[in-house]
Order: C-alpha cells, then structure tokens, then sequence
C-alpha cells in the first residue's frame, strides 16, 4: 500500500483489501500451503495426494487457514479431473472443502472457483459455474485459475474464441506455472488450432524440460493430426516416466494404436485397463473412446453411458472434442448431449 500511495495509483477499495490480506499469521502455515501448491502443480497422482497433505499439516496448525481448505478442494477437483479417484467420491468432498473455506472468508475467491468447478464437471450447470467463476474474478481480477476455469466453461459451450482469450489472460497473470500453458493448447485444440496447440504446449518443456506430464498433452494432440509417429514416442516417454496404472495414459497409447490400424494392440491395451479397473478407479470415457476410434460405436455408447451417470469430467468436453466428431449425426449422440445440458 506504501508502493501504491507513493506511485499515486487508485486502486478500488476491493483491490485494497486483497494487497494487504494475509490469510494465516502462522509462518509455518503458509510455508506448509506452499509446499502443498509446488506439489498440487505436478498434476501426477501422488504430487496431488502429497500437496493435499501438506495442506492438511497447514490446517492443523492453523484450523481458521481458509485459503489451505482450498487447496483441498482444488486436489480432490483434479483427482477427479485426471481419473485419478471416482468423480462421485471426489466431488463432494471438493465441494465440502469449499464450503468450509467460505464459511472461513466468505470473500475467498479460489473457493468461489472451485465451487464453479464443481458445477461445471459435476453438476453440469453451465451458467451457474460461469456466475460462480466470475465472482472469483471479481474478488480477484489477478486469479489466474479462476480465468483458467473461465477457459474451460467457454470452449465446452463452444465459445471458441473468448476461451482462448481468457486463457491467454491466465498465462499473462502466471506465466511461470506450467499448466497454464497448457491450458491454453487445449483451448486452441478444441478450435481445431491444431498448430497454435502443439507450439502452445511445447513452451512448457522450454521453462520446465522435466515436466514429464505434458508428453501425454503432446501425444494426444500430435495423434489428432494424424503425425501418429510422434503422438507413439511421447505416449511412450510418459509411459516410462509414470508406469502402466492410470487409465488416461494407458487409454491414450491404445487410441494411438488403433489410429495406426493396430487393433490387437489397441484391444490388448483395453484388457489391460480393464483389469486394472479390478483395483483402482479406470475411466468409462476413455473406454468410449477408445471403442469409437477402433469402430465399435455400440460399446462406445454403453461406455459413455457409464461415463455420464457416474460423472465422469471428460464428459463435458464430448461436446467439442474432435474425437467425437464422428458422432454428430448420430440420434443417440444427441441424447447425451441432451442429458449434459448442452442442448434443449
């Protein structure tokens, strides 16, 4: 505020609060939330699950810490997100840790967001989640997660161009957390900017070369331009990096497989994520879509129709997503897209 009054720059009175907020007096506390965030911004599995113990140390040394009950929520919101955890268990327990943290600071922008997460991938309420991420923004134009989630709402209802806008505007504000990055490549793929994509995400490996996670991005969106070659040696890099036990990089390699016409490889790869699905959460979604690049359109559906009831986050982006493109036409298609709330 001393800089701000010296520089003779008005600010609102909103902005003033937020400059001189501190949201724990405990120096132990914050360190602990901080850790929590370094880890929660891996997006593995385990940098997820050890960020949120970090912010659960946070909250024993400080049980009034509001903004480490929204570190909570915002891992459970990703568990969910990357199939890491079954959307129905994850999701309540988002929103309760959100809930908790407004009862805290009922002016907590992150909470704000991550409640509008929650109504966006679980409840599929479109226009509530667009309202709750804006009040996020509103407490705080400098949220850069909040534009984040303002991305995504936009481009599953086809708002191609405002959601790449406000992606940019989330790098602007931190352009030294890799994701952000890749947010805005997954927003010029779901335009078809299939170019603008690739280049957007390979920035990433520039400021951080061991953020292995963004080889699966890679690979994923170098199979949507048919460089299927490429799309192999990325999937396989994350493969070897993070093994054969999440459904999202398991899924990835058999859609590339069945792109490159080898379909045993590709059914193989089914059996093996079905069997892992004996022992941890694995995704109807990308079992759909696995099925529907290799031809199997029935067992696509039967898949997206688990995906749906059990809330699957992918779902929302069936709308938009290249891979469905296919199904357009298709009576049973627009049914889900019916029941997901993106059509009357």
């Amino acid at each position: 505020m001393q800089i701000v009054n010296k520089l003779k720059v008005s600010i609102k009175s909103n902005e003033a609060v937020m400059v001189s907020k501190r949201y724990t007096g405990i120096l132990e506390a914050y360190n602990l939330y901080l850790k929590g965030r370094y880890f929660w911004n891996k997006l593995t599995e385990e940098g997820l699950n050890k960020g949120m113990d970090f912010f659960r140390q946070a909250i024993k040394i400080d049980p009034q810490y509001a903004l480490a009950y929204s570190g909570i929520s915002d891992s459970y919101c990703r568990l969910a997100w990357y199939s890491y955890s079954s959307p129905l268990e994850s999701f309540p327990k988002t929103k309760e840790a959100a809930e908790k943290a407004l009862e805290l600071d009922n002016s907590l922008p992150e909470a704000y967001a991550s409640l509008g997460f929650v109504s966006m991938c679980f409840d599929r309420n479109y226009d509530m989640a667009l309202k709750q991420i804006q009040n996020a923004i509103d407490l705080d134009p400098g949220s850069a997660g909040a534009h984040t989630y303002h991305s995504i709402c936009l481009a599953i209802t086809g708002r191609h161009e405002e959601s790449i806008e406000k992606a940019k505007r989330a790098l602007e504000l931190d352009p030294l957390t890799p994701m952000m990055q890749i947010n805005l490549g997954g927003r010029y793929y779901y335009a078809r900017l299939y170019d603008k994509c690739i280049d957007s995400v390979r920035k990433t490996l520039v400021m951080d070369p061991g953020f292995e996670i963004v080889h699966y991005y890679l690979a994923y969106f170098y199979n949507q331009m048919k460089e299927h070659q490429k799309a192999m040696e990325e999937i396989m890099r994350v493969i070897g990096v993070f093994g054969r036990n999440s459904s999202q990089f398991l899924a990835a390699y058999a859609i590339i497989l069945a792109y490159m016409n080898d379909t045993e490889g590709a059914e193989e790869v089914v059996s093996e994520m079905l069997e892992l699905s004996k022992e941890k959460y694995t995704s109807f979604f990308w079992l759909g879509a696995i099925y529907l690049v290799l031809g199997k359109e029935d067992d696509a559906y039967k898949m997206f129709e688990k995906a749906y009831k059990a809330r699957e986050v992918l779902m929302i982006f069936l709308n938009v997503d290249p891979i469905s493109d296919s199904l357009k036409p298709d009576p049973r298609f627009r049914s889900l897209l019916r029941r997901m709330n993106f059509i009357k």
